[in-house]
């Protein structure tokens, strides 16, 4: 009974009429019970994961450890790079430090993304406004994350004038949350302006040697003038780079963006 079965089963499957035995499947019963049952496969019996699954949860548990690996030795250097920076300060590097982290922050990455995608909606470029408003809704993301986390950690920004350390949301019967002096873990610049930039980097991988300097600049302008320590942007570039790809992870496919490497 089981070979007839499995016969009819096969015709059907290689034929025209096998839509509607799925069909006929549908209808409750105990005979479209047993003849819609999948047939298990030796890869449908395991339970052990594919090895593409196993080999994407070792690199990102790589990249994980890596990242805590750097996290761990730029809190160790913090101090010493906050010192270097006020000793070798010159009047000429910090004015070019205080324009980059002017003008590279989230509202005026929001502003060219917006002039940008008024003149990709002019041109018909829908791949073009595809792109920039992943961008912009990436660094947002991004940016709101950073925020509210450094509102929560209460960690001191160098140029504080209080002792540094991480105070929390609250010390000394103060809320600490909107205290500018106080919000400096993560860098919000660096984590907007990763997540902001990254998408290109995934678009156009040559775009990469722009996207990683524009990102450098960034970070080393918020620790040139003394708004965050080492760690704070190191921190800051990994949440905007998490963020950036899981959004991107998210996407249709059938993007012709999206699916562009070259």
């Amino acid at each position: 009974m089981g070979a007839v079965r499995d016969s009819v089963l096969e015709v059907l499957r290689y034929s025209g009429a096998f839509r509607a035995a799925r069909e006929w499947c549908s209808i409750p019963g105990p005979l479209s019970t047993t003849m819609c049952r999948p047939k298990q496969t030796h890869a449908m019996r395991s339970n052990t994961p594919p090895r593409d699954a196993r080999f994407a949860t070792a690199r990102w548990i790589a990249l994980g450890s890596a990242f805590l690996l750097l996290l761990g030795v730029a809190f160790l250097l913090d101090d010493s790079i906050d010192r270097w920076v006020i000793a070798t300060r010159t009047p000429g590097w910090e004015t070019i430090a205080k324009t980059c982290s002017r003008f590279f922050a989230w509202h005026w990455l929001m502003l060219g993304a917006a002039i940008s995608f008024f003149v990709a909606w002019r041109r018909r470029r829908r791949d073009g406004m595809r792109l920039l408003a992943v961008m912009m809704i990436a660094a947002s993301l991004a940016g709101l994350s950073a925020d509210v986390l450094r509102g929560m950690i209460g960690r001191t920004r160098p140029s504080a004038t209080v002792e540094q350390g991480w105070y929390g949301v609250r010390s000394n019967s103060q809320w600490l949350i909107f205290k500018h002096a106080y919000n400096s873990f993560p860098s919000g610049h660096t984590t907007a302006a990763t997540a902001f930039a990254l998408p290109l980097f995934l678009w156009r991988r040559p775009l990469g040697v722009v996207v990683f300097p524009f990102i450098v600049v960034v970070a080393s302008s918020r620790i040139y003038v003394s708004a965050h320590h080492l760690s704070d942007v190191i921190a800051g570039a990994a949440l905007g780079a998490v963020i950036a790809l899981l959004i991107w992870r998210r996407l249709p496919n059938d993007f012709p963006w999206r699916r562009a490497r070259a």
